[in-house]
């Protein structure tokens, strides 16, 4: 620095800032020494924040000078701008000067509001003094969104928008121009609208009204000259007008020139006006209620957007014909601010329904091909992707092309509070699932792929963090990562691209084969960009838990006083910010996402993950690696740890490894996903403290907490997919040592019921019932056909009492007085329907644990509980069962007292629940599975009268006559779910009634045989005729018989017989013979699902039918005898007959061959334990950014019989059991 620059005057130094304003351009050494420089910093900020003081308080603009304030403001904005450069250096004194350049915002907004309201008006046109207070607003406006960028600033929000206001209002033609600016002022003052939404004080609404009355008035006045101009002369009425906008299914036939335009209008502010509208509806949408409401005009034909404030309404079909024109000009930029407006736009008038769905989305259609062109890809056969490892080689002829990017597009800058084509295509397809078919159909889905390659190849901060796991010496070691950018556009787009496919294949098993093919195919990287990902999110959670160990050891045992320590705090300060703003990152929820989505197909398992699990974690040490001691962040084999072991062994050729020691490189995904979930149980702890002892106000606390709550809860709902596939995935994941306690860690920190809860919001206790509901379903699909011993240990951290609490929700009547919010009602709910689909697996294949079950309702879960509760709460297993089946108001919109189960609109309502028939499907199978396999029963397990006649009532309901006046689809809905419940008693009754040694070979000796192995049916023809001769079942019991201790076969069967279910079977067959026969069963895919659950039903209620009659009579006739003067064929390939004796009496159909092929099929089906799946149709979405709808092509659900209730085998894991 010049010594002429600085005169000393005793100890106070006066700087020569007009010297130095032309000393420091181009002198990165001299502007490098000031920003070092506190002392001048000060003097700067403290020189310019008293003259704008003096300024703002003159009563006459002139008196002044103003060449000090802008030589001064100058400064600073050079200061600041090398400052932005310079910050990642994390140099101490530069970082002090961007703090002290911050007390300087204060002055600059009062000063911006002193101009426009003040000293311009007063200036008279042609005035000098316009053009310097023009420059001053210039550069203070530079540095506002300079330091706003760096820092989180607080701007006074009063200031900053009625400064924003008052310059759009001041500067409209409409109202009379009171001033005129330069255009680059009022596209800067524009900027700072996403910088005060996105600030830390919270927004008044009416604030945000006004700004939006202003910036959409000024943009369609500028729309309207645009569309006078240049469609005047093709479309003369606005009734044509309005067809070209929102009718017609094609873009404008017209093609604007951007400096012809110019001459109507600014671009440069029309472009800036639309960003802006969409930044300030885009954050109302998602932070307060939409305030936008939209209003249809008939004559002549139109549509205004008006709000409380708004006087007159504002009109927007010339707004919308004007964006829909700049989605034609070839600029991406202007495309892009263009496409997020429109969406707006259009989502609002849904809202309102202003325009039917059908023009909604035949708008969307429209603007399929500009969403395509802005993905940035296009054919091209020499494209510079490369085939990873051996993948090379398939490459086939079919799918030769490589796309290329447009590289300068990808690094533009979505503004912020904007969306990218991608995510606005993603939120679309969640919206309107027709779009995705769109999406094959055009072979776009192969080109995201490729898209995501690049992406991923291209990344500088995965490189970065790559390296940074190196330094982290297998995750033991802090590193540092204050000298890391965050910002990389490359993986924005990957996010959002993950989000695309990740919506696009979460409902259709073809998308998501039709990728896998692809991925195996062409020899793509996204095994790799997925491990990859998943691995770097379980490194930024390692470095959180070791800076928070770290930080709790020096404020125990330091004193934090000391300069050295304060030193080091500081740096464990910024190394946390990058570190939480890394780990923010939508990038991972977004890959969580798409893993959920890839991994509900069987396909994908064994195809794309065992792929993706071929790498290495970072955590992964070679047998020479293994004697350090001591290790953080590797499972120490001392704690105590769960003794489950896996049903299956693993494989020997099987990629995975068994340890995370291993010297075997494989298993990386499996091991990054346990280590994650590992982490989660102290997690929450480590944050706790971590913002706790954050002096940083501007940390935005909420939002870390609620991104890492929505990964906490997606990453723990992979762990219920990956374990239904019995492969080396559940191998890995059932044995490792934490599995169980991990997630009972977490279900315990995630607790919601217990008294320690209050100081929780509505929206934490939200969170921590999903996170409660993912757990179970993990808990659900562990007890699928899990061997019984692992089953019992599980019980060691999930104790059947929990279980029983969350069924018995809703019972007492106390739920129903606590407020809650519906969305949290909502998720209770499904954890009581998921416990009781728990409990049937729980008691699937395993028959002694139904009696477990039963007792551990009195002795672990009644007496246990509050004594305020326990006179409330179902008194004994039997009524625990009754009360659920009939207590069901929560199910429906009716009110508890006013609720009636044998009310037959109430029980339509409750048929036409999905949660309610899941419900009642698991307790019927929890209880028909203590029925299974059964010879002699005890009298206190046989179901009482009362569950009898709920059974008999749901099996003989038939849907009323008046429904028929609703939707096919309603209908068919209705009539599925009723027969899934019909076919759930069926088996009761078939189990019931089952005698091996009468029906078939002893299925005690299951094991001699197969699954699929041919079973010689000779020996059981001829024992059935010896049985028929010799076996005569007693005529006549007595009611002091049935009252023994135990009940055999043959007394449950006379029971049922005199109960009434023989008539009530032969009615229910009855009546699907008569519907059959007269053709009511259209074929058509839309009766597809009730075409296969229908002859389902009959063959399993005339198997039930037959053994009751058999037992009671020795033949096949009840005590019920109807006059069947007909017989009733079927039509189509589904025989539902019903055949007459000439004795009169019920029969089935007589073909002794097929009715043995039948007891063998019969009786196979109950011995696929491993293989058989069930299918309710029905899928568990609970994705908070994506609500995807549930499939309508999923198959109709197959029940296993003695824990396979199910005759028909299904390859694919049953659709019920997939999280979505």
């Amino acid at each position: 620095m010049p010594l002429d620059l600085i005169q000393e005057n005793g100890n106070s130094k006066l700087y020569n800032f007009t010297e130095l304003r032309l000393e420091i351009i181009e002198n990165k050494d001299l502007k490098f020494k000031l920003l070092n420089d506190v002392a001048f910093m000060h003097q700067l900020v403290t020189s310019f924040s008293t003259n704008i003081a003096k300024l703002a308080g003159s009563a006459n603009v002139t008196v002044h000078p103003q060449n000090s304030l802008e030589e001064q403001v100058v400064i600073l904005r050079i200061l600041s701008s090398f400052a932005s450069e310079i910050d990642a250096l994390n140099n101490e004194g530069v970082s002090e000067s961007i703090g002290i350049m911050q007390l300087a915002l204060g002055p600059i907004t009062q000063l911006l509001n002193h101009f426009v309201e003040t000293m311009l008006p007063s200036l008279s046109t042609g005035d000098k003094s316009i053009f310097q207070v023009e420059a001053l607003m210039g550069h203070c406006l530079d540095i506002l969104i300079i330091l706003s960028n760096l820092r989180h600033n607080q701007v006074d929000l009063n200031r900053a928008w009625r400064f924003l206001a008052l310059l759009l209002i001041a500067t409209d033609d409409t109202h009379g121009k009171i001033i005129n600016l330069h255009p680059s002022i009022i596209t800067k003052s524009l900027r700072l609208i996403p910088m005060v939404l996105t600030g830390t004080m919270l927004v008044d609404n009416n604030s945000i009204m006004t700004l939006s009355v202003a910036l959409l008035s000024r943009l369609s006045s500028g729309c309207h000259m645009i569309v006078s101009t240049y469609l005047s002369d093709l479309y003369r009425s606005q009734d044509d007008l309005y067809w070209i906008a929102f009718e017609d299914d094609h873009l404008p036939n017209v093609d604007l020139n951007v400096s012809s335009v110019d001459n109507v209008t600014s671009v440069e502010i029309l472009l800036e006006l639309i960003t802006a509208c969409a930044q300030v509806m885009s954050f109302s949408k998602h932070h307060h209620d939409p305030f936008l409401l939209a209003v249809r005009r008939e004559t002549p034909l139109d549509i205004f957007l008006s709000t409380p404030l708004s006087k007159p309404v504002i009109p927007i079909t010339d707004v919308y014909i004007t964006l829909l024109l700049l989605m034609k000009i070839d600029s991406k930029k202007v495309n892009l601010i263009a496409l997020n407006l429109l969406v707006l736009l259009l989502e609002n008038m849904s809202v309102s329904e202003v325009l039917s769905e059908d023009t909604i989305i035949r708008n969307y259609d429209k603007l399929f091909a500009s969403i395509v062109h802005l993905l940035d890809s296009c054919d091209n056969s020499d494209g510079d992707e490369e085939p990873s490892g051996s993948k090379s080689s398939k490459k086939t002829s079919s799918l030769q092309f490589n796309p290329s990017f447009d590289e300068a597009s990808l690094s533009i800058a979505t503004p912020l509070l904007l969306t990218s084509a991608s995510k606005v295509l993603a939120n679309l397809c969640t919206q309107y699932p027709n779009l995705n078919n769109r999406i094959c159909d055009t072979n776009i889905d192969y080109k995201l792929i490729y898209k995501m390659a690049y992406c991923y190849k291209q990344s500088p901060l995965l490189k970065i963090l790559e390296a940074l796991k190196l330094r982290s010496k297998f995750g033991t070691i802090l590193v540092d990562f204050t000298s890391v950018t965050v910002a990389d556009s490359y993986l924005t787009e990957l996010s959002h691209l993950l989000l695309l496919i990740s919506v696009y294949t979460s409902e259709r098993e073809e998308y998501r084969n039709r990728l896998v093919s692809f991925y195996q195919t062409t020899g793509t990287s996204i095994p790799r960009v997925i491990f990859e990902i998943v691995e770097n999110y379980h490194f930024l959670l390692k470095q959180i838990s070791l800076l928070q160990k770290v930080l709790s050891h020096i404020v125990k045992t330091k004193n934090v006083e000391n300069e050295e320590v304060k030193h080091h705090i500081s740096w464990l300060g910024k190394n946390l910010g990058v570190i939480s703003e890394l780990a923010n990152s939508p990038l991972y929820t977004h890959c969580l996402y798409f893993i959920r989505s890839q991994s509900r197909s069987v396909a994908s398992l064994r195809t794309f993950f065992v792929e993706t699990n071929s790498f290495k974690s970072f955590v992964t040490r070679d047998n020479k690696d293994t004697t350090s001691t001591g290790v953080i962040g590797t499972v120490s084999s001392t704690s105590s740890h769960s003794t489950i072991r896996p049903r299956i062994e693993p494989d020997s050729s099987s990629i995975i490894a068994s340890e995370p020691s291993s010297a075997s490189s494989a298993g990386g995904f499996v091991t990054n996903i346990l280590h994650i979930i590992r982490l989660y149980e102290t997690l929450d702890l480590s944050l706790d403290f971590l913002f706790k002892v954050n002096k940083n106000k501007f940390v935005q606390e909420a939002a870390f907490r609620k991104t890492f709550m929505t990964n906490k809860a997606t990453c723990v709902s992979l762990l219920a997919n990956f374990i239904l596939d019995f492969s080396s995935f559940r191998y890995k994941i059932i044995g490792y040592e934490n599995f169980s306690s991990s997630l009972s860690i977490i279900y315990q920190n995630s607790a919601t019921d217990s008294d320690d809860v209050s100081n929780l919001t509505e929206e934490d206790i939200f969170e921590r019932s999903v996170m409660q509901l993912k757990i179970l379903q993990v808990m659900k699909n562990f007890m699928y056909n899990e061997a019984s011993e692992n089953k019992q240990e599980v019980l060691n951290f999930f104790p059947l009492s929990l279980i029983l609490q969350k069924a018995n929700y809703g019972i007492t009547g106390l739920d129903s007085m606590v407020s809650l919010p519906k969305e949290t009602k909502e998720i209770k709910l499904h954890q009581k329907v998921v416990a009781f689909e728990i409990l049937r697996n729980f008691t699937a294949g395993s028959p002694s644990f139904s009696k477990i079950l039963r007792e551990s309702y009195i002795n672990e879960y009644l007496s246990n509980e509050k004594p305020e509760l326990q006179a409330l709460l179902p008194q004994n297993w039997s009524e625990f069962v009754v009360r659920n089946l009939t207590e069901a108001s929560i199910f429906t919109q009716v009110r508890r007292e006013s609720f009636n189960f044998n009310d037959d609109d109430t029980l339509v309502k409750l048929v036409g629940n999905e949660d309610y028939v899941k419900m009642v499907r698991s307790i019927n199978f929890t209880e028909d599975h203590t029925y299974t396999v059964i010879d002699k029963l005890n009298q206190e397990l046989f179901p009482n009268d009362t569950l009898l006649h709920i059974w008999m009532r749901l099996l003989s309901f038939q849907l009323p006559n008046s429904i028929s006046t609703n939707s096919e689809h309603s209908m068919l809905d209705l009539n599925k779910n009723l027969n899934l419940i019909k076919i759930s008693i069926a088996w009761i009754l078939v189990n019931l009634t089952w005698k091996s040694s009468v029906f078939g070979y002893d299925i005690q000796n299951y094991i001699d045989y197969e699954v699929y192995q041919t079973v010689d049916t000779s020996t059981i023809k001829r024992r059935l005729s010896q049985q028929e001769k010799n076996e005569q079942p007693a005529q006549q019991n007595t009611q002091s018989e049935l009252q023994g201790d135990e009940l055999s076969v043959y007394d449950r069967a006379k029971y049922l017989d005199n109960f009434g279910f023989t008539k009530v079977i032969y009615d229910v067959l009855t009546n699907f013979s008569k519907k059959a026969s007269k053709g009511l069963q259209v074929n058509n895919i839309g009766h597809e699902s009730s075409d296969f659950i229908e002859p389902e039903v009959f063959e399993k209620l005339r198997s039930a039918l037959h053994q009751i009659n058999y037992l009671c009579r020795g033949v096949r006739s009840g005590s019920y005898v109807p006059d069947l003067r007909t017989n009733h064929a079927a039509s189509g390939g589904h025989e539902l007959r019903l055949h007459r004796n000439q004795d009169n009496s019920v029969d089935v159909v007589d073909d002794t061959g097929d009715f043995l092929e039948d007891e063998i099929r019969y009786e196979r089906s109950r011995r696929r334990d491993a293989i058989d799946s069930e299918d309710d149709n029905e899928g568990n979405n609970e994705d908070e950014e994506m609500q995807e709808e549930n499939s309508s092509e999923s198959e109709p659900e197959v029940e296993q019989a003695a824990g396979n209730e199910s005759e028909e085998s299904n390859e694919d894991m049953p659709h019920e059991y997939w999280v979505m």
